[in-house]
Formats: structure tokens, sequence, C-alpha cells
């Protein structure tokens, strides 16, 4: 299941994830920076990695392609998660199950132009009814993964405190603060939460380069194979 979490501000997005595969050794970022033709765009998630590793293989080649911009993608992506469930065998659905954890939970975010701001949308979807999708607010933080219920306090005092600090603080503290969650969830769940383990960032004008050298931005899926669990 793993972790993935956001911050979000008007012009700056930091993102981070574990890299964690249960029951495999396997390496997985739960996101990919993409170029499109407004600028780089983060699309992630977590959930069964045979649906996330086929959504996000082909995404940066369908911005090269179509010339998708973060509008095209917040379009996009939900129809094909739709149909990438419609995919599974009948062996492997099951309603009650994906109800409660839903296999596919996913963050689309990047600068908007027409906006002049950054956006963020989540989506979560069962492959039973329609899902959702909603719009995350002009300043939020949002984490997706294996938590549980009694983790509620804890991620509301966490947004409390980065909320508060991030105006204030650069793109690598905020960084450092998305990670020391995740490492903290990693100890509490150590067979669904790795440790942090990619990060990325924006602002109106592009990339930002997180200067820490352990903060490494993940891959490209379409470079690398990925092996469906």
């Amino acid at each position: 299941m793993s972790a993935l979490l956001a911050y979000m501000e008007k012009n700056r997005l930091i993102v981070a994830s574990d890299s964690c595969v249960a029951g495999s050794k396997d390496e997985f970022p739960k996101f990919q920076v993409l170029r499109t033709r407004k600028g780089p765009a983060f699309v992630g998630g977590v959930g069964w990695r045979s649906v996330l590793s086929r959504l996000l293989s082909p995404l940066q080649r369908a911005c090269d392609e179509q010339g998708f911009t973060l509008a095209n993608l917040h379009e996009f992506v939900p129809g094909a998660v739709d149909f990438l469930l419609n995919q599974r065998r009948p062996e492997d659905i099951n309603p009650d199950r994906d109800i409660a954890a839903p296999p596919a939970q996913l963050l689309i975010g990047g600068f908007d132009d027409k906006a002049a701001r950054m956006r963020m949308w989540l989506v979560i979807k069962n492959g039973v009814g329609t899902g959702m999708v909603h719009e995350l607010a002009e300043r939020d933080f949002v984490a997706i993964g294996f938590f549980k219920p009694k983790d509620t306090p804890d991620l509301q005092r966490f947004h409390s405190q980065i909320m508060s600090l991030g105006p204030s603080v650069s793109a690598d503290v905020i960084a450092g603060m998305l990670r020391a969650r995740i490492d903290e969830f990693a100890s509490t769940y150590p067979d669904q939460i790795g440790r942090a383990a990619f990060f990325a960032a924006a602002n109106e004008r592009g990339s930002i380069d997180l200067t820490q050298p352990d903060f490494p931005t993940p891959w490209s899926l379409s470079e690398r194979e990925t092996v469906a669990r």
C-alpha cells in the first residue's frame, strides 16, 4: 500500500513517497514527474501495483504525443483508472474488500497556467462505483497510503504543523518534514510502508532543485521494466 504525501501552496508543490512493494524487495516510486507543454506535473498513487504501473508507464508518452497539460491529465487519469480496473480478472474483484481498501488512490497536481496557481486533485477508485474526484484547497496537505483510523490525530497534528510552517521555509525543509513523517509511519507499519525514498518539488516557473543529495527524484517508469503483482 505504501505512502504518498504532498504539500501545496498557491505557487509551490512538494511531493514525497516511499518505494515499498508489499511482499517484494522491488522498489516502486509512488509518483512520476511528467513534462507537459505547460510545465511539470505530478501523477502518483497507492494501491494495486499492477494497476498503477500500467497507468503511470505510458503517461509521459501521452504528454509528448498528445500535448497534455495539467488540465488534460486531470480529465484523462480518472477514466484511465476506471478502464484498467475493469480489465481485472473476475477472481481478482472483491467489492467488499475494494470498497474498504480502494485499489487505486491517486494525486494529480501541478501549476495551472490559466488559474495562475498550483492545483491538485485526489482521485479514489474502487472499481465498484463511480469513485471520487476531489480538488484540494489552494493551500493544503494530503496523505494517502496504508493509514488506519488511529493515525488520524497524528496526521491532523502534522497537517496543522506543516500548514503553519510551510510558507516560511524552503522546499528542502518541507521535503524533510514529509520524509520524517513517512519514516515514522514506516517504523509503525514496516511491512506496508517503507522509508521515504523519492521527492520532487515545483513552483510556477518549473521544477525546484532540492539541494539535499538524499532527496532523489523518481525515475521514469517508462524507462524501467515494471512487474505487475
